[in-house]
């Protein structure tokens, strides 16, 4: 009989519905199995609807429909409850949906509260529900593998921290940290004005410090913008119903954009009811502005909000403003000096003293496809001080541009030089080789490749207006990158000045000498101000450093090789290097006997997993144990600690597999067993362990419960760890011992 009814019913069901209104013609949606669409319009359609295993889709939409729990179908492929008067939300009967979710703008709606979905494998669209306050009936979802939108539910989501996972979005975080659904599914946008739109943000009580983001779609939002305090994280403006009198309201009610503020597509003329009254902390991106001024019988977009403005925090964007012109100098973007991320102009006009002021790029340059000729506005030539590119710089499908005036001061490109499709208008002739008092032709480029302006490994790719690439009449090969040796406070002021005029420069080696201690730690801070990067050995010997953050961390240079630091007295700090997992060459801390290395797990020296040269570390008299190599495998070199005195233990928690060259521990007075060393699996070297432990009663010749003894090695040399020819020294307590005897 279970059977009977397991086959037959949904065919008895079909056959029921074919009279019901609410049943449409059958067809099966290829994403998912089943059969059946129907639309529910009443409340009487839904309370008629029959039980069946399985449904196609499922559209419910009416405002007379307040209850759907009756609704039983176990599986539906897509599920619509769109535009009703429920209340509560309430559907115990269906436990998985194939492709769709989606519950939106229904007026009524408070809460989806018994919910009976166990599994979704599309999307959920929660949107529009002005009312809604409780999604907690999503707490039963065990598995989704599609994308969750909550996008316009304006009474839901305010974020508090310490509350239940009942509470608000709560249940997405309880879902996200219960592996039940990937955080970058989640898309949250223009609900409650102080819900996070960052997922990883809930239940923080606001984004940084009680601050929100915001996004305004029009004019009336604006209008209704009520933020919690003056200042906002990041301010998205978008669609064509925001106009200057939105943007005037905006400005009414912040005082600072703290990160990003967007304009994408507003219906804007000027940029005066905004800038210039609203602090923009951030980057700054205006996008597809069609509109524009006839002031004058002119079309133009007014930039003259940013005449004040001498420096852009962040990014710089300006793409698709068709009727964007920029006035002389001292008004619109001309008195900007500093942009401290990327640079674009793309699909924009732009003349000669656009950014008359601007000395510095911190990232990429970008001026690409601005060949629109309104009012006077097509780009041409720039004039600039521009002196620092920090990415790289790129000149595009401008096709009036036929020089590179503007750019005879740079310095320093850090990146890519990409110059095409320039002038390629007729009445323009492209950009020339040879500079006239006119044209600044391409043996700019030349120079910047002979002068070191480009660094060494950029690809340089230049074009002719018709395609044809540009043979550069004297390129030579990359060479070296230069070495430093600073042997002095003098010296170290004149590489790297603290004015704010150094240039950031890749090095090969790197070598700071202070045997008089005159370096302070500041003076020592303004290095990172000169150098990106370290390809080789960063050394510092005979300095009263005191900290390594002074280098690696807050815009510090990184180092691809070896880390010196010997006779160094004062350091202590090695937090500078938390972020560190392999070192390129050797890690030597010699005669520094102030550092501290067991600061905990990623801290100090704790995160590094290899070193490619030798690791030695001598005369420390600070505690180094547990973490000091918490992470370290592999040692390319020599494995030396000697010296060290102070309240040295073990290392305990260190796994290391591999040591290339010899493994040297001698003469450490509290260092008395040999943890750390049990996962070896190769020594390429000698070993050396002596006069360890002479505080301590020395190193057990057994291995105790909490002290591993040389027996270890023992066993090591039986397992074949050691190279053949390897030389074995090996003491305690006055006591000499053979490898083959342990």
């Amino acid at each position: 009989m279970k059977l009977f009814h397991r086959y037959l019913l949904p065919a008895a069901l079909l056959f029921c519905c074919a009279g019901l209104a609410a049943c449409s013609e059958d067809k099966t949606d290829p994403a998912n199995p089943y059969s059946g669409n129907y639309t529910l319009a009443s409340q009487a359609e839904v309370d008629a609807f029959p039980a069946r295993r399985t449904a196609n889709s499922i559209t419910v939409t009416g405002t007379d429909i307040t209850d759907i729990s009756s609704l039983d179908v176990a599986a539906v492929g897509m599920l619509v409850i769109r535009n009703t008067g429920i209340g509560t939300l309430a559907l115990p009967n269906t436990t998985s949906v194939a492709t769709r979710l989606e519950i939106s703008g229904n007026e009524s709606l408070t809460a989806v509260g018994d919910l009976g979905v166990k599994f979704v494998i599309g999307d959920i669209y929660i949107e529009d529900n002005p009312q809604l306050t409780d999604i907690s009936g999503m707490l039963g979802i065990k598995k989704m593998t599609g994308k969750l939108y909550v996008t316009g539910n304006s009474s839901l989501g305010e974020d508090k921290p310490d509350e239940p996972d009942s509470y608000g979005f709560n249940v997405i975080k309880y879902l996200i940290s219960n592996s039940v659904l990937d955080l970058d599914n989640v898309i949250l946008s223009n609900n409650h004005p102080l819900a996070v739109n960052d997922p990883s943000l809930i239940g923080q009580g606001g984004e940084s410090g009680g601050v929100y983001s915001y996004t305004i779609k029009s004019d009336a939002e604006a209008a209704a913008f009520s933020p919690g305090g003056k200042e906002v994280k990041n301010l998205t403006v978008t669609g064509p119903n925001v106009s200057d009198d939105g943007m005037a309201l905006l400005a009414s009610k912040i005082s600072v954009v703290q990160g990003t503020l967007t304009i994408d597509g507003a219906s804007l003329k000027t940029t005066e009811t905004f800038f210039g009254k609203v602090d923009c902390q951030g980057s700054i991106v205006l996008r597809n502005i069609t509109t524009y001024d006839e002031g004058g019988g002119n079309k133009f977009f007014n930039t003259n909000g940013f005449k004040n403005i001498t420096r852009i925090y962040g990014d710089f964007i300006l793409e698709n403003i068709p009727y964007l012109i920029h006035w002389g100098r001292g008004n619109g973007f001309a008195q900007i000096t500093e942009i401290d991320g990327d640079f674009t102009v793309r699909s924009c006009g732009m003349q000669q003293m656009a950014f008359a002021s601007l000395n510095k790029v911190g990232g990429d340059m970008t001026l690409a496809d601005n060949s629109i000729e309104i009012y006077t506005g097509f780009f041409w030539n720039l004039s600039t001080d521009l002196r620092h590119v920090g990415g790289s710089l790129t000149l595009t499908g401008n096709d009036h541009q036929n020089g590179l005036g503007g750019f005879e001061k740079v310095e320093y490109i850090g990146g890519d030089i990409t110059i095409t499709g320039n002038g390629t208008d007729p009445g323009a002739g492209g950009i020339p080789y040879v500079s006239t008092a006119g044209q600044v032709g391409f043996d700019l480029v030349e120079g910047w490749i002979t002068g070191g302006v480009v660094q060494p490994g950029a690809t340089v790719d230049c074009r002719y207006a018709d395609g044809t690439p540009v043979e550069f009449s004297e390129i030579p090969q990359p060479g070296e990158y230069k070495s430093y040796t600073i042997t002095g406070r003098d010296e170290l002021l004149a590489f790297a000045p603290q004015d704010g005029s150094a240039v950031k420069e890749t090095v090969q080696d790197l070598t700071i000498v202070d045997t008089g201690n005159t370096m302070s730690d500041n003076d020592l801070s303004f290095v990172k101000t000169r150098v990106e990067k370290v390809v080789g050995t960063l050394t510092l010997e005979g300095s009263n450093l005191t900290s390594t953050e002074l280098f690696f961390l807050n815009g510090g240079f990184t180092v691809e090789g070896g880390i010196v630091f010997r006779n160094c007295a004062e350091l202590f700090n090695l937090n500078g290097m938390k972020d560190m997992t392999a070192i390129g060459g050797d890690l030597i801390f010699e005669n520094c006997p102030k550092i501290a290395t067991e600061w905990g797990v990623g801290n100090c020296l704790s995160q590094i997993v290899s070193v490619a040269g030798s690791v030695k570390l001598t005369g420390v008299m600070t505690a180094m144990r547990g973490v000091t190599f918490n992470s370290l495998k592999s040692v390319g070199g020599d494995f030396i600690v000697t010296g060290c005195n102070g309240n040295f233990w073990n290392f305990d928690v260190m796994k290391l597999e591999t040591i290339g060259g010899s493994l040297v521990l001698s003469d450490n007075a509290r260092f008395n067993g040999l943890g750390g060393f049990e996962a070896l699996e190769s020594v390429g070297g000698d070993l050396t362990v002596t006069g360890n432990g002479t505080s301590e009663g020395g190193i057990p010749v057994v291995s105790t419960s909490n002290k591993v003894g040389l027996d270890l090695l023992g066993k090591l040399y039986r397992d074949g760890v050691f190279a053949d020819g390897a030389v074995f020294t090996i003491e305690s307590g006055g006591v000499t011992y053979k490898i083959d005897e342990l």
